[in-house]
Order: structure tokens, then sequence, then C-alpha cells
């Protein structure tokens, strides 16, 4: 491990701190951007938009913000103390905060000690295309809460850093900082993961998480739920919920949660629990990608999925829907009216190649069929039964080879 240096500080201003250690990483990754203009480029049409910096106290505010747009955090900071009114322009300037993550007793902390002790991760990320994130791991001391990070140096080992933050919980210092962290970029991130017990909501700041596109939620209470969608737009990329517990306790999520918009329309839907969607509700779906324990759903409702899709009223651009279930499913219920062709050896033939991938990413368990559109002949979905659960994938797609229509079979990417 390396060394730690450690300083006490207020819990009121040291987040201010920890962004002066990492300045240097910031501004030398906004410089690898490949998307930001070089600094001689960034001057040269900041000066031409401004008239030249002699003309700062003519510009209105919407042009001094388009200005504190192009500053370094440190010059940002400089300029937030020359007056009140360049303090309340540089507040109100956004910086760019791409993803944040609150994680409860991730084991990743081994850079600071190998003991197992009690944490909140905090990870943080600026720019989507970077591949740098920064992270701070909170932990109770006492009655103090302990902060580390590592500092990074050119060609020198990691150093590790700490703060001491006087008479407080490591769990509220962490959302706290978290929560800042998305003020700064008021709060226009666009991933955003928790995991945390007893997430502070009476005391939280997130009002609403206009540009968020993907969020993951640990959870130890249901009503959780709805604090959380209430936060997001009506459809995003992702969704995902999970429940955080010792096991002993058997939770579910109820039918009556499941009717929101931002769960019947996020392009991917995940349920790391059991969710009673009804029958009703499972068929009014748009999710492109389902993943849930479908302990309310019927056989039958499943058979009239398929056969919507089949008959081109399904969703549109489905992917898969993974249908875990407690009781093995009906198999013949499911295919009842649907024609159905098994993976036998002239399957094999025609898709070895498929076969195989499929294996290898989605398991060779179970029995497997294809099932074709009505609509269009060279579109297939395969269908997966096991002991778990049900798996469809939309594998087969037309395509046109030598001038003729054919279907290629592949594994359906995830990406949107």
């Amino acid at each position: 491990m390396p060394d730690e240096s450690e300083t006490d500080a207020d819990p009121n201003s040291f987040h201010f701190d920890i962004f002066e250690d990492f300045l240097e990483d910031i501004e030398k990754e906004k410089l690898e951007n490949p998307h930001r203009k070089s600094p001689e480029q960034m001057f040269r049409s900041l000066t031409e938009f401004i008239g030249g910096f002699k003309n700062w106290q003519l510009l209105n505010d919407d042009c001094k913000m388009e200005v504190v747009k192009f500053l370094d955090y440190k010059s940002r900071c400089r300029l937030g103390i020359c007056s009140k009114s360049d303090h309340e322009i540089v507040n109100k300037t956004p910086i760019q905060v791409y993803s944040v993550q609150i994680i409860d007793n991730d084991s990743n902390h081994f850079f600071f000690s190998y003991d197992d002790f009690d944490t909140v991760t905090v990870r943080f990320q600026f720019y989507p295309k970077s591949t740098k994130e920064y992270e701070l791991v909170f932990s109770q001391l006492g009655e103090d809460t302990q902060i580390r990070w590592l500092k990074f140096h050119l060609k020198k080992y990691p150093e590790a850093r700490s703060l001491i933050l006087k008479s407080c919980n490591y769990q509220e210092e962490a959302v706290k900082f978290a929560e800042r962290i998305m003020k700064k970029g008021h709060f226009e991130l666009e991933k955003l993961s928790v995991s945390a017990k007893k997430y502070p909501i009476d005391n939280s700041c997130i009002k609403f998480l206009p540009r968020c596109k993907e969020l993951q939620i640990g959870i130890d209470d249901v009503e959780l739920i709805k604090w959380w969608l209430q936060r997001i737009p009506e459809r995003i990329k992702l969704l995902g919920v999970y429940f955080i517990d010792d096991g002993s306790v058997e939770l579910t999520i109820p039918s009556e949660y499941l009717d929101a918009p931002q769960i019947t329309s996020s392009l991917r839907l995940g349920f790391g629990d059991p969710a009673t969607f009804t029958d009703e509700q499972f068929l009014n779906l748009k999710n492109k990608s389902i993943s849930f324990n479908a302990i309310a759903v019927s056989d039958d409702a499943i058979n009239q999925f398929i056969k919507k899709w089949i008959n081109g009223n399904g969703i549109e651009d489905f992917r898969e829907a993974n249908l875990g279930s407690v009781e093995k499913r009906d198999e013949a219920t499911i295919l009842r009216g649907i024609e159905v062709r098994p993976w036998d050896e002239h399957f094999q033939r025609e898709a070895d190649a498929f076969i195989e991938d499929f294996k290898s990413v989605c398991g060779g368990g179970g029995r497997c069929y294809q099932i074709t559109s009505r609509v269009d002949p060279y579109e297939s979905l395969t269908l997966q039964f096991s002991d778990l659960g049900l798996y469809i994938y939309a594998s087969g797609k037309k395509i046109i080879h030598n001038g003729k229509p054919c279907t290629r079979y592949s594994i359906p990417l995830l990406f949107f």
C-alpha cells in the first residue's frame, strides 16, 4: 500500500480541497479529450466571441456564462472571488459531470487497507468518452469521517491521501459530497448508480435529473422506487432496480409501482428481484430489453406476447426478454398455436457459428427453438427454456447477401 498523508478539514468546505488535488488530472483529461478544441483554438474563439477581455463588464449574464464554460476549474474559483456578481455567474455556470456512483461497501479498496471495513465509495466521471474515473472512499473513524483517495503522479506510485471530518457520519457525508458533484453540474449528469442503504431522501438536494439516461439503484425500501422515479425523465435508456438486503426477508416490487412511464418505456428495464407485473401490465410494456423474475406473469400472457411479435404488433425493435421463474414454465401453453423450429441437426448445419456463440454467452442448458415472423420470414426469435425461466432473443435479422435476402443469426446488441 502507498504511504498515506492525512489532514483535518471542515465538512462544509473539504470538497474544494479535494477538487484542488484532482485539478491537475482534470485539466490533463480535458486536453486529452478528442471532442474538445485545443487551448489555442479555445482562447482564439473565446476572445473573438467577447471582443476581448476588456469588455468583460459590458457582457450580459448569458455571455459571461458562455465565457466561464471555457475556463478550467482553478480559473473559475479565482473569478468567483473577484466580485459578488462574478461569484453568482460562476455558480450559475455548470461544469460537465457525466456520471456519479455511490456504492456501499465496495470491496475494491486494497490501495488503502487490506482489512475489511464498512465504506461508501463515491466515483464520478466528467466526460463521456473518457475512461478516467475519480474515486473517494468514506469510512467511519470513531466519531469522525475519514475520506481517502489516490493522488496520481507521472511515473510514480500513487500516493494515498486522506481527510478527517470531525463529528459526522461517513454515509451522510458521502451522499452530501456526491450530491455536491451533481449540483456543480446542475444535476445534468447522464448516468447515476446508487447502491446505498437508508439513502437520506429527507436531506437530499436532488429535485430532478433532466438529462439522466441511465439510472441503477440498489435500495432497502420499496418506497424509494417511487422517490427515484419522480426524479428522472419518463423515457431513459436504462433503468435497473435491485434490493440491498441480507436475504432474511424476500422483497417484491408490487404491481401498483409498475405502471410508471419510467418503468414501462425505458429502453432497457431490469429488476434484480421479483416484480409482480400483471398479465396486462406485462403485455403493455414497451421496453426493447426486459429482465425480471416474472412471478405473476402467466404462461398464457407469454404466449400472447410472442404472438404479438409474430404478427408484427409487438415491441418495436424488440431485443430480449429474460423472464425468471420460481416454477418451471409450461412449454406447451407458451407454444400453443405457434409454429416452432427446434435446434435440430438441420438448424445446427445452418447456424453452427451462431449456436456456439449463443452457448458461450447465454448458456447451453435447456431447449431452444426458433420462431419466425409472419411479417418477414427472414426475421426470427430464439426461445430458450430452462429450469430458471424463459429467455427470448430477437436473434434472426434480415440481410441482403449477393443481392438476395437471407437471415443472419446473432445475439442482440444492447447498446442503444
